[in-house]
């Protein structure tokens, strides 16, 4: 393999590292193995074009950085990008439907309402995580 991918391999184990995330979940979401990602940080496959779409889009890293090591490592999104991004996604998850309808019911209520929601929400994930109570 050339030299440049094994630097483009170092970088984006380096951006990984960074956002310390494990090669699974860095790799599971933009639709990568384990496999993969260890091979485009080892330098052994080259970056395709559509991989790097995707851990650009998805990571906001700096293509350019990625590419040659120049700049910063991190694009800065704003807020609303931020939020933007995050709407998208959830949208096109299996579930989108009923979390769209959640938002949609959610548009007139006032903050002590949205308060109450966002309590409910945790007591729920809250009670998710509890075993079963054996009878």
């Amino acid at each position: 393999m050339e030299n440049k991918d094994k630097e483009i391999g170092q970088r984006l184990k380096e951006a990984r590292d960074t956002l310390n995330l494990p090669m699974s979940k860095f790799g599971k979401a933009i639709g990568l193995t384990d496999a993969s990602i260890s091979q485009y940080e080892n330098g052994h496959r080259t970056i395709t074009p559509r991989s790097m779409k995707e851990i650009v889009r998805e990571y906001n890293i700096n293509k350019d950085w990625l590419r040659t090591g120049k700049g910063q490592m991190f694009i800065k999104i704003s807020e609303e990008e931020k939020i933007a991004r995050m709407f998208a996604k959830i949208m096109n998850t299996p579930d989108g439907e009923i979390k769209k309808k959640l938002l949609i019911a959610t548009e007139n209520l006032d903050t002590e309402e949205l308060q109450y929601l966002i309590d409910q929400a945790k007591f729920l994930k809250n009670q998710r995580k509890k075993p079963p109570i054996d009878k």
